[in-house]
């Protein structure tokens, strides 16, 4: 479905993240974090929306939007937004957004 780079703390780049979302067929859906300081991250999702999905298990409400016309990626949690991740649009490096 897509690739956005994840810069949650700029100046940081062991933090930065590759976030991934992927149709595993039928309604599973899950979202993949691969950071900058070699750990990943994989949470299940449910598409809430076209573009929008809500992260099944989460005390926080943690839900993703694919924004138009950029495509990239905005985080939310029960109180709003938090933060955009970027449309990537080629391969990123270990540990690198670009």
């Amino acid at each position: 479905m897509g690739r956005w780079c994840d810069r949650m703390v700029p100046g940081m780049p062991r933090l930065n993240g590759v976030l991934t979302i992927k149709a595993m067929g039928g309604e599973d859906i899950i979202l993949v974090g691969e950071y900058g300081d070699g750990s990943v991250r994989t949470v299940s999702l449910e598409r809430k929306s076209e573009g929008f999905f809500k992260q099944k298990v989460s005390k926080f409400g943690d839900a993703y939007r694919i924004t138009s016309p950029s495509g990239d990626l905005q985080l939310l949690d029960k109180d709003g937004p938090i933060r955009v991740a970027e449309k990537l649009t080629k391969e990123a490096k270990t540990g690198e957004c670009r």
